[in-house]
């Protein structure tokens, strides 16, 4: 029988009680309006409205085509959703303990920080998916030459996942480039046109629905606004400005003893990242959270310094500072309770057949009945609401708003990820019964 070593017996317990805390917090999670949101769209994605999807969220089509078998056929809401998303960091923080040259006090760190603890693990959104397909790409770095064809569907892939996924990408697949170009002899003709053909797709599919949504008007991810470096860096605020700052001297080490290719890496990446951040979008905290990964992408792209004291005792108070600083996620993921009081009065209107909401309020969408018919109305609605209803109490209408419309209006106490909030339930006839979501 074979001996089971320290770090065995370290991984499955670790993964153990990974599971432990991580599974009641995902039963009890309900989801808020992003996780919802990418159901709803999953759930109404067609060849025919694809493109239209993708160019106005921004976001590319795995997690949508992961959630799709399940949104289709209204399966288990929320839990297929958090199930799907649960399993792919699971798979990640696996493949870690499996594959990555951390020393496993770092290891720890990682599985039980609060980033793997309260959000990858619970929040359903693309973050889990590609970071599974970020941690299979570096666990192959060393063998790309080896098996060049499952690693050009890595990177595709992980591009397609999120728009910071395909920041890591970019590096990598220009270093494998060059090592394909170096090695060119090696491969053969119908390997070389495989790779050819996989990249060549990969590259046309990506941009095809960012052209087409910001050529046609509707894509929302590119917000040409001119912002100041201190913008970039607001998620380290006061005291984060001190881990801020630990990460730029933790990278600076990594970049010294790095090879070539992992400095590309390191540059390329921040630089990407900083300049999309200060030219096109703003950086929101969870945005900011994918820095974090990209170190541990760069620790692990690195081998001399993992057995080195020194530097493991460096990393480890990197990874804990960043890793259990914050406690801003730890309400993110969980004060949404009150939504269920809003959820509980309309599911029990018996009376009630339309039910109209905006986009923003959209998350409570899938928990309703199915006998309503719920329309989500547009930004023009919402500004001329007033104009718009016509206040009955006779009528079989609900409408949702964060305004009063008048003293018949029911107010509810409501969490969304940054506050609590009231929103507003009234019996009225709307006019110009326009949506939103034009599927």
């Amino acid at each position: 029988m074979k001996n089971i070593s320290k770090q065995d017996i370290l991984m499955y317990l670790s993964i153990i009680l990974f599971c432990m805390i991580t599974i009641p917090k995902l039963i009890n999670h309900i989801p808020w309006h992003d996780e919802c949101l990418a159901w709803i769209y999953a759930r109404e994605m067609t060849f025919n409205n694809v493109v239209q999807i993708l160019g106005n969220q921004g976001h590319f089509i795995v997690w949508y085509l992961l959630l799709m078998p399940f949104a289709k056929s209204n399966f288990y809401f929320p839990y297929s959703m958090l199930l799907v998303n649960w399993v792919c960091y699971f798979a990640a923080i696996l493949i870690m303990w499996k594959k990555a040259p951390f020393h496993p006090v770092v290891k720890i760190i990682i599985t039980f920080s609060w980033l793997s603890l309260n959000y990858f693990s619970i929040v359903s959104r693309w973050h889990s998916a590609e970071i599974l397909e970020l941690f299979l790409v570096v666990s192959l770095y060393k063998d790309q030459m080896k098996r060049p064809i499952l690693y050009t569907l890595l990177l595709v892939l992980t591009a397609h996942t999120h728009l910071f996924g395909a920041i890591a990408v970019t590096p990598l697949a220009l270093i494998f480039i060059h090592n394909l170009i170096k090695n060119k002899n090696n491969f053969s003709t119908a390997c070389k046109l495989s790779i050819f053909l996989i990249f060549t797709t990969g590259v046309v599919l990506w941009l095809y629905p960012i052209l087409c949504g910001t050529l046609l008007g509707y894509n929302s991810v590119f917000i040409k606004k001119t912002i100041s470096i201190s913008d970039i860096i607001r998620f380290y605020r006061g005291t984060h400005y001190l881990i801020f700052l630990y990460y730029l001297i933790t990278s600076f080490i990594i970049f010294i003893l790095a090879n070539n290719k992992t400095r590309f890496f390191i540059l390329t990446t921040n630089i990407i990242f900083i300049i999309f951040h200060a030219t096109l979008y703003i950086a929101n905290n969870h945005n900011m959270i994918f820095l974090y990964v990209y170190l541990i992408l760069a620790y692990w792209l690195i081998d001399k310094i993992h057995t080195k004291p020194v530097f493991n005792t460096l990393f480890i108070i990197f990874f804990a500072c960043l890793s259990f600083y914050n406690s801003y996620y730890l309400d993110y993921t969980t004060h949404n309770i009150f939504k269920l009081d809003l959820i509980k009065y309309l599911n029990n209107e018996n009376d009630i057949k339309n039910i109209y909401i905006f986009e923003e309020m959209c998350e409570i969408e899938p928990f309703l009945d199915s006998r309503f018919q719920v329309l989500i109305l547009n930004n023009s609605e919402r500004k001329n609401i007033s104009k718009n209803v016509i206040p009955s109490q006779k009528t079989n209408t609900l409408i949702i708003t964060k305004e009063k419309i008048n003293d018949t209006s029911i107010p509810f106490k409501y969490g969304d990820e940054y506050e609590t909030i009231i929103w507003y339930v009234t019996r009225a006839k709307l006019l110009n019964k326009n949506t939103i979501l034009n599927f």
